[in-house]
């Protein structure tokens, strides 16, 4: 039996299948909000309802 890696229904070798949209609003969401988070400025609880209200 072959070792490594399964296979992936797109193709890739990551397995992802997220679109490139999609990969850059994780990326800006990330950046807006893991420094505020990090600096205590706000909760995690605070952060999710800004951006339920924000989708």
């Amino acid at each position: 039996m072959a070792r490594g890696r399964p296979k992936t229904t797109n193709g890739s070798a990551n397995g992802a299948t997220l679109g490139f949209e999609a990969q850059l609003f994780l990326a800006a969401t990330r950046d807006l909000l893991l420094p505020i988070l990090m600096s205590g400025e706000i909760r995690l609880k605070d952060a999710e309802r800004a951006l339920e209200t924000a989708l």
